[in-house]
């Protein structure tokens, strides 16, 4: 073994960023050195490290790692650039050697000239290199690509070193100037939802900030977070997909301002109006009824964005491949950009738009006597909300411009057409349910959401009538289209009806096989119909637009766009989609309704319905209407259908895990 004394040997030391200076503290025979350098945060530190990491070792010693750089400041300050330049010039075609170096350099080949040489021409300039204790000379092409490099680096250096100062001020308090918003913020985004991150500008401010020798993208997440760009929050499993990242500009303005087809479709002249939530994040049917025969004709526009876009385009593509629009707690990230959905393609009202227009004539029992289907203009005479509409129904507002008689039509004909389904087998669930909202900064907000006000059992039933004629149309004309079928309950414990008690809505589904596409019409057992065709959501979901195209395009006299095959190709693929989006959506609302009881506290009391046993684990599953919320119990003697208070006992909403247990009374 040998042990250097205080008086260390000055190496030179490759590292990531390049040669640094540093000491052997001791060198052991056949083992790792002892090297002592100085780290990321400047501080000294000892360091284990193989002999092939050390580039040159100089004939001077050090007693302290503060005389070795002052020792290598030194030795590079006695070298003018331009005498540099006169050696590169003069040792071109001539094999290098340090010896060779510092007789044209200092006039002698002594240890010390040779120790100066080394520092002055193979640490600091672009010209010469050390490698394995060797000086090289640079080609000239290698020297230009060297410089710009060295170059690339210094402004890299530079930018970050203004990026760190605005970070440290955003992190000690300070606000930030009004205006847009700054680069490295954007790029800190960009970096932290990309599926590959690869910024080195970012990677080396977290790097410095952290310390770090490699950048990780939750570095990335915890600073935006610091910054106050982010809350701890954000979804990076979602944002990483791409799910949420912008339309590309290309495709954007390729987006005609106009229907390319819908223009050409008749306008009919019928009083629609749209029942929606207060704010919808796009409109996409409209509803009218009428006197008819005794009955009712009930009129039923759906928006028709395939007037824009055509199969195989860029942007049908992109539809496809998400499925379904996202309805995130946090995000929504369309199926298809806000400037179609949102904007030209949306059932706004006064403005005429193209869509598909389904009617259906109902006798006065609410049973359907004959339906049809056409391409049309139409314009939305008035727009109401659910809320406001429930609250005219109990007499609590004024109906105002709310049109009463057209009203009560349409709720009395779509609540007959329920009696009739649940007499020819249907099962109408309607579990209570809520919606998420978590907007960044801001508390989590719970909404009630079920479908069992009068209103909204309405436009449900509406759009089942909707699905209906479109299945019929298909018939009628020997059409391809998505039907939707699925079979009856098997061996159900409750027979057919409307359910709204969560442990009844949870009984029937336990009894329900999946439901599923085919090219041919076939029952739809829980619906208690014979054909079902889903075409009420063609700005959120592609199998509509699917089933819109076949319509409109036979309603027109033209070409089918799709096969059977084709159909069941492009279902595939958009169905993939969908599914990974209500995986995000159902997991991400349960984080956040665990985050809200997380933020009331330990103790914080449910009241929930026990809804169905866990099989093979002796526990039980329990439902909490008010947060739409499943809560495994581990007490034994419950019933299904019992209604039991809880407690709550912890919450990791990370994990997904809620810990309760039942309140004795």
């Amino acid at each position: 073994m040998t042990e250097t004394p205080a008086a260390a040997p000055i190496v030179l030391v490759a590292g990531e960023t390049g040669l640094r200076v540093g000491r052997i503290l001791s060198a052991r025979p056949r083992q790792a050195l002892r090297v002592e350098v100085r780290g990321e945060d400047g501080a000294p530190q000892v360091q284990r490290m193989e002999r092939e990491a050390i580039q040159l070792t100089l004939s001077a010693v050090a007693e302290t790692l503060v005389q070795a750089e002052q020792l290598v400041r030194a030795a590079r300050d006695q070298v003018a650039p331009e005498d540099i330049e006169t050696v590169w010039n003069l040792l071109a075609g001539v094999p290098v050697g340090l010896g060779e170096a510092a007789q044209l350099l200092l006039g002698s080949a002594t240890p010390q000239t040779r120790d100066t040489t080394a520092l002055a021409l193979g640490l600091r300039d672009d010209g010469f290199y050390l490698r394995s204790g060797q000086l090289l000379r640079r080609d000239p092409a290698e020297r230009q690509a060297h410089a710009a490099a060295q170059a690339r680096e210094k402004a890299l250096d530079a930018e970050v070193a203004t990026w760190i100062e605005e970070v440290d001020a955003l992190r000690l308090g300070q606000r930030r100037p009004a205006g847009p918003q700054p680069a490295w913020v954007t790029r800190l985004q960009a970096f932290a939802s990309c599926a590959e991150p690869n910024d080195d500008a970012v990677a080396r401010l977290l790097c410095r900030r952290g310390r770090h020798h490699a950048a990780t993208q939750r570095d990335a997440a915890e600073l935006l977070c610091e910054v106050g760009v982010w809350d701890p929050h954000e979804d990076l499993e979602v944002l990483r997909s791409g799910a949420l990242r912008p339309w590309p500009p290309e495709l954007l303005a390729a987006l005609p301002v106009e229907p390319r087809t819908g223009g050409d479709w008749p306008r009919l002249d019928v009083p629609f109006v749209t029942i929606d939530n207060d704010a919808p994040h796009e409109i996409d049917d409209a509803l009218f009824a009428e006197p008819w025969a005794g009955g009712t004709r009930l009129w039923i526009a759906i928006a028709c964005p395939i007037c824009w876009f055509t199969p195989g385009s860029a942007l049908d593509d992109a539809a496809m491949e998400r499925g379904a629009t996202l309805y995130h707690p946090r995000y929504i990230a369309g199926m298809l950009p806000d400037e179609l959905a949102r904007d030209r393609a949306s059932l706004h009202v006064g403005v005429w738009r193209p869509t598909l227009v389904f009617r259906v004539d109902l006798d006065a029992h609410g049973q359907v006597v004959e339906t049809g289907a056409q391409p049309a203009q139409v314009r939305i005479a008035s727009a109401w909300s659910y809320d406001r509409l429930d609250r005219i129904l109990a007499g609590q507002e004024p109906a105002g411009d709310v049109d009463r008689a057209l009203v009560d039509r349409l709720i009395a004909t779509c609540l007959a057409s329920e009696q009739q389904r649940v007499a020819a087998g249907a099962y109408l669930l309607y579990k209570p349910d809520v919606d998420v909202r978590a907007p960044r900064h801001g508390p989590v907000e719970i909404r009630p959401a079920g479908q069992m006000s009068p209103g909204r059992r309405m436009v449900t039933e509406a759009m089942v009538l909707c699905g209906t004629a479109a299945a019929r149309y298909a018939i009628q004309h020997n059409l391809a289209v998505p039907f939707r079928s699925q079979p009856r309950p098997q061996s159900p414990q409750l027979p057919p009806g409307l359910y709204s008690d969560p442990a009844d809505v949870y009984t029937v589904f336990r009894s329900l096989a999946p439901a599923r596409f085919s090219t041919h019409a076939e029952p739809h057992g829980v619906m208690a119909l014979q054909a079902y065709v889903q075409v009420t959501s063609p700005l959120r979901r592609f199998s509509d637009i699917v089933a819109h195209r076949q319509i409109a395009a036979h309603a027109c006299g033209q070409p089918l766009p799709y096969t059977p095959a084709d159909i069941a190709r492009v279902l595939q693929r958009a169905e993939a989609g969908q599914a990974q989006r209500r995986v995000w959506q159902r997991r991400a609302e349960r984080y956040f309704k665990l985050v809200l009881l997380a933020s009331r506290g330990l103790g914080t009391r449910l009241h929930a319905q026990v809804v169905r046993p866990l099989a093979g684990r002796g526990q039980m599953l329990a439902y909490v209407p008010d947060l739409g919320l499943e809560v495994t119990l581990a007490t034994q003697g419950l019933m299904v259908g019992e209604w039991v208070d809880l407690a709550v006992r912890g919450v990791l909403p990370g994990q997904g895990e809620l810990t309760v247990s039942p309140l004795r009374s």
